[in-house]
């Protein structure tokens, strides 16, 4: 890996001027980024235009915490290498990437230096790919569309094992907090109609087209056997674990051919036995389903009062049992969730302020709303799994998005930010 510069002097190389038309194709764009499990990397996307052809191709870099150093991982013309995560425990990247045939395939390649390895074979393709919490497995979605079925291999590759035999095919998996279980989404009814429709290239879109009920299963990783959590007439989406590793919670809209999301509901699941809870009932549509770091608490996203057509606000309860309390009222402007912080005492989103976007933080208890960061560009963040850390995209009227990492306590003191990348400059 060569290092190839992030630093200030490159500013000075490039004094700012105005754009031109020719820009708009020379800007290169930030895309997917997340930070090492130690918090001293940050492994990133970034795309450019790609000439003769004209297509945008994606690469990796890496970029270390204190900005100093930048190495690029991939170079690959022609292809793209997309979605990196890192291994739970460090030191290796996985991404998938169509280098070596048509199809997407998964690829591990290690931090400290080294070539990419291709890990599967997978004939259509990998779908998504996930390190069970510990990193001693890897669960890979493949196959035909809507016969996908999930396999293991080790959490450095190897041969992959089949672990689903599901009848009507796996739409999406998540690995338990355990590590002993995926929890999987699929359908009750196969859709051999659409298999059929991609086999013969029919690409006529269907609109309102019949769905099946789409249900909740968790399958044993050491014995193979499934078991069903759900049922009912509707489609369970964005299912959501708590830490303790008791919970999901859910949203669930209805099945059929007009299915509105304004009619979903929240529902919430007791792995411990029994069935789901439905949590809400009215017709606004939720989001942001998430549970306290300490798994006491879910909260959510909904427009005020749950009546449609209103600004947004964040609802918590106890999981436990109560009614919901929302947050952030006499703010007139939308709130949502993006990360507690580690106490859970306060709610962390980025909102819009105008054509501005800023970090607002929400104190749970009180439901008084703050701005954290100020300026009159655009802040979006992820936070790390420890919730210990920030990392921060920043655009303004001049300058293209950029990553910058900071200390989660400490959005709002803007010296305490380091600038990680200069895409454009």
């Amino acid at each position: 890996m060569v290092a190839v510069g992030a630093g200030a002097p490159a500013v000075a190389q490039f004094p700012r001027r105005p754009m031109d038309v020719a820009d708009v194709f020379r800007v290169a764009q930030l895309g997917a980024a997340e930070l090492s499990p130690d918090g001293r990397w940050v492994v990133y996307e970034v795309s450019r235009v790609e000439f003769p052809d004209w297509q945008r191709r994606t690469d990796l870099f890496l970029v270390s915490a204190d900005g100093r150093i930048t190495r690029r991982l991939t170079r690959t013309p022609g292809d793209d290498e997309t979605a990196p995560h890192w291994h739970p425990r460090g030191g290796t990247i996985g991404f998938t990437s169509s280098r070596e045939g048509r199809q997407r395939q998964l690829f591990l390649i290690p931090v400290e230096g080294g070539e990419a390895q291709r890990v599967t074979s997978a004939a259509d393709g990998v779908e998504s790919w996930a390190w069970d919490p510990g990193g001693d497995r890897l669960a890979i979605l493949a196959g035909p569309q809507g016969a996908r079925q999930v396999s293991l291999m080790g959490g450095a590759g190897g041969p992959p094992v089949p672990l689903t035999r599901h009848a009507t095919g796996v739409e999406a998996f998540w690995w338990s907090e355990d590590g002993r279980r995926l929890l999987f989404t699929a359908p009750d009814e196969a859709d051999s109609t659409g298999r059929r429709r991609v086999k013969e290239k029919f690409d006529v879109r269907v609109t309102a087209e019949s769905r099946p009920p789409v249900h909740l299963w968790a399958v044993d990783v050491a014995s193979g056997v499934e078991t069903r959590l759900t049922t009912g007439d509707f489609r369970v989406t964005a299912p959501v674990q708590s830490r303790d590793g008791r919970w999901i919670a859910f949203r669930a809209a209805p099945a059929g051919r007009y299915g509105d999301g304004r009619a979903s509901e929240v529902y919430l699941l007791d792995l411990q036995g029994g069935p789901p809870v439905r949590l809400t009932d009215n017709y606004v549509g939720e989001s942001g389903v998430t549970f306290s770091p300490d798994s006491r608490l879910l909260a959510l996203t909904a427009d005020r009062e749950f009546t449609w057509g209103s600004v947004n606000r964040v609802y918590v309860r106890p999981v436990a049992g109560g009614a919901w309390r929302e947050l952030g009222q006499g703010h007139d402007r939308d709130a949502g969730i993006d990360a507690f912080a580690p106490d859970g005492r306060t709610i962390y989103y980025a909102g819009a302020d105008g054509v501005r976007r800023r970090v607002y933080a929400l104190d749970v208890a009180s439901g008084a709303v703050r701005a954290v960061t100020q300026g009159a560009g655009v802040t979006t963040f992820a936070v790390s799994r420890d919730r210990s850390a920030a990392l921060l995209r920043y655009s303004d009227a001049t300058t293209p998005a950029d990553l910058h990492v900071a200390p989660l306590a400490d959005l709002g003191r803007r010296e305490r930010w380091v600038r990680l990348t200069r895409l454009n400059p």
